[in-house]
């Protein structure tokens, strides 16, 4: 990939200028695709996303806001700590590495960040990834495989073997397509530090929390076959010591 960086007005735009050769700071505000009938907002974690056509090309429009107590003060705006620390940079280019290193996320397009004196906004813009579909989802549809567990395994051992780190591994950032490939996605709190048992196991345990919530809030029972699966798949896939 190429990637360009360009000033438009207040946006400062950080792009691949093989997958855009236009350049718009309009494409980033979610008016602008309201007037488009075939934009599809989807409501996704703390907003919504915009699916959406860049050049012809099926992509994926995400606005950064903030959870917890902070986003009772400000929805949507980030302390500036320099360009290099903006979410939709460290994302880009987290996203940018993972794709060299053919592991399974979405292809980043292009990020933007506007300044405000302290403050910034931004918003990152991905290739779709077609006809995927969240583990939660599944786990509602009561369409789970032990294959599937496998295969879920086998793609976070991917990550770490890699030493990256998703460092909000929930059921909704996993993904499976119709050919049951799981991939992940947000990676705005993502992290590289090299391989290390003590985050490959905090990542696991986020993930354990966040199916055992998402199984009590429906009433469902704990996939503990599936998950036993899961965890003994990625254990066995892993290239660093887990003792």
């Amino acid at each position: 990939m190429t990637s360009q960086v360009t000033k438009i007005n207040q946006s400062i735009i950080l792009y691949d200028d093989r997958l855009m050769n236009e350049i718009d700071e309009n494409i980033f505000q979610s008016d602008f695709w309201k007037t488009d009938k075939e934009a599809q907002p989807q409501s996704m974690g703390r907003g919504r996303v915009y699916f959406v056509k860049i050049q012809d090309q099926p992509c994926v429009l995400k606005h950064y806001n903030r959870g917890g107590l902070v986003a009772k003060l400000t929805l949507d705006q980030y302390l500036w700590m320099g360009e290099h620390n903006t979410r939709s940079f460290k994302e880009w280019r987290l996203l940018n590495d993972m794709v060299k290193k053919q592991l399974p996320v979405p292809t980043p397009v292009a990020a933007r960040y506007v300044r405000n004196g302290i403050c910034y906004r931004a918003d990152i813009i991905t290739r779709e990834i077609p006809d995927i579909e969240s583990l939660s989802d599944k786990l509602l549809e009561n369409s789970m495989t032990e294959q599937l567990w496998e295969n879920i395994g086998e793609c976070i051992a991917k990550f770490h073997n890699q030493g990256v780190f998703h460092m909000d591994l929930n059921i909704e950032n996993i993904q499976i397509n119709q050919d049951n490939q799981v991939f992940l996605l947000d990676f705005d709190k993502g992290k590289v530090s090299g391989r290390s048992k003590r985050l490959s196991d905090s990542n696991i345990m986020r993930l354990k929390r966040s199916l055992t919530k998402v199984t009590k809030m429906n009433q469902l029972a704990f996939p503990n076959s599936g998950w036993d699966t899961c965890i003994t798949k990625h254990h066995s896939e892993v290239s660093f010591s887990l003792l």
